[in-house]
């Protein structure tokens, strides 16, 4: 079956819009980011980004996350509402949307390199005030679908394997066409050059995922945050 991936740039997080022969794939939702100058939910560009691109609750089918994270997830239960769509997402992940706490929003703020953990330690009171805004308007959901290793995703018109990759998150799950397209979430990011997640909720569990991600044959990654690439 033949499908089509529309990268959606909300200005520093993806999400994806699959586009197959029976409808539309919504992966991932968008959200604020520690980073953001002001507090941004990006709910108005991705429904901009949608009616572009001629989503419509007649088309969308399914709303995917990758994980958890609030810039991920932050806008799926709005768009479930809207769309009229089920929300799917790892059962490791519910309690990131359930009933998000600012303590939840910063377990997986751990990173391998000095650098960054210096930097931590100096934003760390900036993290902790936008984590208590993010998880005091977060709208909380349980998913319609609770997303297992090695699910497929032809009822929805894509040949494709959903592959559970936790370490950045518990829930983390990567999607993989049979002709090679991996949607990865954040296990994978694009942003000076492709390289593994900088930050996860479990280094050993990463690392792990990643040498499970290198037997499947990709072609091109389609990563959280950053351009898409090719595998060489």
């Amino acid at each position: 079956m033949k499908y089509e991936i529309n990268r959606i740039d909300l200005q520093g997080v993806n999400s994806y819009l699959i586009k197959t022969e029976k409808g539309n794939i919504l992966v991932d939702s968008g959200g604020p980011m520690f980073l953001d100058k002001a507090y941004n939910s990006r709910r108005e560009q991705i429904v901009n980004k949608l009616t572009e691109l001629s989503c419509t609750k007649e088309n969308l089918l399914l709303i995917v996350l990758t994980h958890g994270d609030c810039d991920h997830s932050y806008n799926a239960r709005y768009l479930s509402d809207l769309y009229e769509v089920p929300i799917a997402l790892h059962k490791e992940d519910v309690y990131l949307v359930n009933q998000l706490t600012s303590e939840a929003i910063l377990l997986n703020c751990k990173y391998k390199s000095i650098k960054y953990r210096i930097i931590m330690r100096f934003i760390k009171p900036i993290m902790k005030k936008v984590s208590n805004k993010i998880a005091s308007a977060f709208e909380g959901f349980l998913p319609r679908v609770s997303i297992e290793d090695g699910m497929r995703l032809d009822e929805y018109g894509l040949e494709g394997t959903i592959v559970h990759i936790p370490g950045h998150t518990n829930g983390s799950i990567a999607i993989i066409t049979d002709q090679g397209d991996c949607i990865v979430g954040d296990t994978y990011a694009n942003l000076k050059k492709p390289e593994p997640a900088m930050n996860a909720l479990d280094f050993n569990q990463l690392t792990n995922s990643l040498r499970k991600l290198s037997t499947y044959t990709v072609k091109k990654m389609y990563p959280g945050h950053g351009a898409p690439y090719r595998i060489e």
